[in-house]
């Protein structure tokens, strides 16, 4: 399972991955990652929950937490697990604001979406869907779409 889940065949490894009935964390992790590669919200969730506390607060971990909840249609959700801890000086802090962007962007606060998207912009210009969202919310449109069009 591991090697195709290397290969990005995550079908195939999650399917060898299942047959383990072990919480195993490595185990778990690499299920994790498959589900989240796959948009398995609800899965990447519940496997979250299985893992021991001191790794859910991990932040790779919080970032597919609130990924989970974003994909859920839960931006609100989203946001507090992405502010429940501290997130300052971690290497994962570009893919947090990025978060972070799109659950203000899902509530409609603009003007936090432009500035967690900045930030992001600001650290890694060519980060395409960060950049294409700040200059679509910038030219006053739902990204996305053409300015002027109905979301």
């Amino acid at each position: 399972g591991v090697c195709l889940l290397e290969l990005d065949r995550s079908e195939e490894a999650l399917a060898h991955l299942e047959r383990v009935e072990v919480d195993d964390p490595g185990v778990l992790l690499r299920r994790l990652q498959a589900y989240a590669r796959l948009e398995r919200h609800r899965e990447v969730l519940e496997t979250i929950r299985r893992l021991p506390p001191d790794l859910q607060d991990a932040l790779p971990l919080r970032s597919l937490r609130a990924a989970a909840h974003l994909g859920l249609g839960e931006p609100e959700v989203a946001l507090e697990v992405l502010r429940a801890g501290r997130i300052e000086g971690d290497p994962d802090l570009l893919a947090m604001h990025y978060l972070i962007g799109r659950c203000h962007e899902a509530l409609g606060k603009k003007d936090a979406a432009r500035r967690a998207y900045a930030r992001v912009v600001a650290e890694v210009p060519d980060f395409a869907d960060a950049r294409e969202r700040l200059e679509a919310l910038r030219e006053g449109c739902t990204p996305g779409h053409e300015p002027g069009a109905s979301p």
